[in-house]
């Protein structure tokens, strides 16, 4: 089977892959799914602004430091909104080493929902981390939600349906790499 028509076939798969998440998890990913939309463009122009503007190693740090903060920002929201709903979340932060042997650390809500008391793991840039991680193949990228509520297994899921190189726990640190997620 050729790589393509391989890609074209596992498109069914992501959709069945975020539709396995439970009812509390699906529920959570509509409450911050505009959350999720909103710092992708936000951070899109960030970006955008940096390229027009004089490139160097203290304009990428002033750029990095203002896509930090603004992350920070969204994930404050996203908290209370849960929180509004009666859910407890909180910012954890999740750490590794890369392949390169680099230190890497990466903030994510983690929630309890109420009343089913599910530990879940909410990300609003869960598209650009998977891109940071794995390469997407174009034709599924359309498929890979912009933000992302579920469980540990729900991201494993979500992961194995996009790689051709299957999961690797080591892709999925960024995610699961606290307290066993």
């Amino acid at each position: 089977m050729s790589s393509s028509s391989s890609q074209t076939s596992r498109r069914p798969y992501i959709s069945a892959a975020l539709n396995s998440r439970s009812n509390a998890a699906k529920t959570l990913n509509e409450l911050i799914k505009i959350h999720g939309l909103e710092f992708a463009f936000k951070k899109d122009g960030v970006k955008r602004d940096m390229e027009r503007g004089c490139k160097s190693a203290l304009a990428d740090e002033y750029v990095s430091n203002n896509l930090h903060n603004l992350r920070t920002q969204y994930l404050t929201k996203v908290i209370n909104l849960f929180r509004q709903k009666h859910h407890v979340a909180e910012i954890i932060k999740t750490s590794w080493t890369s392949d390169d042997g680099k230190a890497q650390t990466y903030d994510i809500i983690e929630v309890i929902h109420y009343p089913t008391n599910e530990r879940l793991i909410a990300d609003i840039d869960m598209y650009d981390g998977l891109h940071q991680v794995m390469e997407i193949p174009e034709n599924l990228e359309k498929d890979v939600p912009v933000a992302f509520v579920g469980t540990g297994d729900d991201i494993r899921r979500l992961v194995a349906t996009i790689s051709d190189e299957g999961v690797e726990e080591a892709l999925l640190s960024k995610w699961l790499a606290r307290n066993g997620i």
